[in-house]
């Protein structure tokens, strides 16, 4: 299956691509196979790959981007940015839909990770990014690595106002962490594509152990909690809510109870188990990012010499749990409860729950199949699995996994994920907007 006509000719329209590239709805593929396992049959193809999403559904979107703030995203988000600011005159032009738009980070607790200021998980950013450039640097093995151009290249506003707005669940008047662009009405002064070259942009300074499944459940909560500040309100039941996760590594969110997965020989104590089942390196002083892949997921080898992959619960000593409180990362059930739920209030208003991924799948990808294989060293080792992409930087992602199979569970993986490695994410953004398109 093609991603749809209509994004490439949106797309092509507003000079998004070079419009003289064949429609690849329109290009035969041989041998492309379908990952059935991953999707859910119920949740097809009815407009646009999006269940419940018909021209005459909800006229409201509530959208979240979950972006990777580690060291290695800076040339991601550039692309992201780019591409929202491209199709943002289309947002400023159509008055017809009531958009929400907030953003988020990866960002979670984890004892590594050096401490940053206090910031609930999942609470949404809504700033320019040039009062956040401390953001914009951070230090590993190599020394420091300065991403402040990410920002200083895009962004031309020094700060920008929040106007401030009443909401159906808080009429209390004041400023909201999120965009708010609809008919007759917006929450910023400014034009769009400076809003979004300033807010999107997330920083490099996160911890590398990266949590978007958890951020994306944190961030429901807080907007759901009316005793929490900031995110509360966001969500509109009468809303569609699309997710848009943007990361180059696997979920990492781990459950607090099991901090001993990141817990070296040394330290272990009486959970020495752990390191000898997760950690590549059971010698070794520090975890890295192998540890988040082996606690998750589970891979066996198939007759074309690469791997199987599924996610996978696992307890303290390694062995597959069926018990939700003894798996070292959060079993998706968490995360599928709480959007099935979610999408079970939005249907009697013509909305519903729709995920995408800008992850590390090939930039071809459906065209050409996520591939899960041994990785040269000293990536194996590092990242527990050979690359799933690579960009033309040369810079390379993790296959997806949990985020994929949780995709899966709301429509066509096949339609909802798209290359991190690709050069620009133009395609990607036109496609999750197509419902919406003119």
């Amino acid at each position: 299956m093609q991603h749809k006509t209509l994004a490439w000719t949106f797309a092509c329209s507003f000079g998004l691509l070079a419009c003289d590239v064949q429609d690849p709805s329109q290009v035969e593929v041989d041998g492309t196979t379908t990952d059935e396992s991953s999707t859910d049959e119920s949740s097809t193809d009815a407009y646009g790959g999006l269940e419940g999403m018909t021209p005459d559904s909800s006229d409201k979107v509530d959208l979240l981007f979950i972006v990777d703030n580690s060291g290695s995203m800076a040339g991601e988000q550039s692309s992201l940015t780019r591409a929202l600011e491209q199709i943002s005159p289309w947002i400023e032009s159509d008055s017809n839909v009531d958009w929400r738009i907030a953003v988020t980070t990866t960002e979670g607790p984890n004892l590594w990770c050096p401490e940053r200021p206090p910031m609930d998980q999942g609470s949404f950013v809504m700033s320019s990014c040039l009062t956040r450039l401390a953001d914009f640097t951070a230090e590993d093995l190599n020394g420091v690595l300065d991403a402040r151009m990410t920002c200083a290249s895009v962004c031309d506003l020094a700060a920008f106002d929040v106007l401030p707005t009443a909401i159906d669940a808080d009429a209390d008047v004041h400023e909201r962490p999120w965009l708010e662009f609809g008919p007759m009405h917006a929450n910023v002064d400014t034009d769009l594509g400076s809003v979004f070259r300033c807010m999107m942009p997330m920083g490099i300074s996160g911890c590398g152990f990266e949590q978007p499944l958890e951020s994306l459940h944190a961030a429901l909560e807080l907007s759901l909690d009316e005793r929490a500040s900031g995110n509360f309100g966001f969500i509109r039941e009468d809303a569609h809510l699309v997710v848009v996760f943007v990361t180059d590594e696997a979920d990492c969110s781990y459950n607090p109870d099991h901090e001993s997965l990141f817990l070296p020989l040394t330290q272990a104590g009486s959970r020495r188990a752990v390191v000898e089942a997760f950690w590549p390196d059971p010698q070794a002083l520090l975890p890295n990012s192998a540890v988040c892949w082996n606690a998750g997921v589970a891979c066996e080898p198939n007759p074309t010499g690469t791997l199987d992959c599924r996610a996978e619960d696992f307890a303290f000593d390694g062995r597959p749990t069926d018990d939700p409180d003894a798996a070292m990362l959060y079993p998706l059930d968490r995360y599928r409860a709480q959007l099935e739920t979610l999408r079970e209030t939005k249907a009697p208003f013509g909305a519903t729950v729709a995920l995408f991924g800008i992850l590390g799948v090939p930039i071809e990808f459906p065209a050409t199949n996520i591939v899960y294989a041994v990785g040269e060293e000293p990536f194996q080792s590092d990242f527990g699995i050979g690359p799933g992409c690579s960009a033309e930087d040369e810079s390379v992602a993790v296959p997806p996994v949990r985020i994929k199979e949780l995709v899966g569970q709301f429509g066509s993986i096949e339609e909802r994920l798209f290359s991190i490695c690709d050069d620009g994410y133009d395609l990607a953004i036109a496609n999750i907007f197509e419902p919406w398109s003119p």
